[in-house]
């Protein structure tokens, strides 16, 4: 039985304990977005560990640069990149950066765009704990489930979802982002991007943001779990060699 141990011990502890995450940021609009407004503001998320970062913004095809402004904001998961003039109308550019995942491309159309966007309705948080044995720590998920936001002029993947803590309203203050497309929030992985609370619970509400930067109301308020009970995979494993091992050991 002491082997049994053992054994199943050195099974968990053959886990890789480091944990090594580039800083890894995907911008918005997404490559290859068409009909964006000539006055969209480029955002990049997940740039929570980036202190300084330089983009280039670049009109295709002369490779001609654009001269931009770069703040951290609104929130701390985002940067945004904020050409100097408009942009040209029905014309290519592409955003680069050392840290992009990929080189974004997008093609404007003709007009700006100054309307606000639907106000959201939050309608529930799915919640889901992974336990981990390296030094990248526990994963914890959100799946986010909403309805509105989006209308007829503007698509989900034109909208960032902004989540804001109880009380919350002001975009600067925002704890999380999420592409409204595919909204999760996701903490204990390479490219976090929510700020929890404390506690085992707590209220978030949710505003989306459009290309240009005009944002929504935020939603009605919602509870969400923040804990759960969870067992380790190794520790399963384990009490599950071990029981196995008692039930041959009572048949002797």
């Amino acid at each position: 039985m002491k082997s049994l141990i053992a054994f199943v011990v050195a099974l968990s502890a053959g886990h890789a304990w480091a944990c090594s995450c580039s800083n890894v940021l995907d911008s918005f609009p997404k490559n290859g977005a068409t009909n964006v407004p000539t006055n969209v503001v480029i955002r990049v998320l997940n740039g929570f560990a980036v202190e300084e970062q330089p983009f280039r913004l670049e009109r295709l095809p002369d490779g001609a640069e654009v001269e931009v402004q770069v703040r951290r904001g609104p929130g701390s998961r985002l940067f945004s990149v904020t050409p100097v003039t408009k942009l040209e109308a029905n014309t290519t550019y592409t955003v680069s950066s050392r840290n992009l995942t990929t080189q974004s491309t997008f093609t404007t159309g003709a007009l700006e765009d100054h309307d606000t966007p639907a106000k959201p309705e939050f309608k529930s948080a799915a919640y889901a704990y992974t336990p981990s044995f390296d030094s990248c720590g526990d994963r914890r998920l959100w799946t986010l489930r909403i309805e509105g936001g989006d209308d007829a002029t503007t698509a989900k993947d034109e909208l960032l979802v902004l989540v804001h803590g109880q009380d919350s309203t002001d975009p600067a203050q925002a704890i999380g982002v999420t592409r409204f497309a595919a909204p999760t929030l996701d903490v204990g992985v390479c490219g976090d991007n929510f700020d929890p609370p404390s506690g085992d619970s707590f209220t978030l509400g949710l505003q989306v943001m459009d290309l240009a930067g005009n944002v929504s109301e935020v939603s009605n308020g919602r509870p969400i779990r923040a804990s759960c009970a969870a067992v380790p995979g190794e520790l399963f494993a384990m009490l599950g060699l071990l029981c196995f091992a008692r039930r041959r050991s009572l048949k002797k």
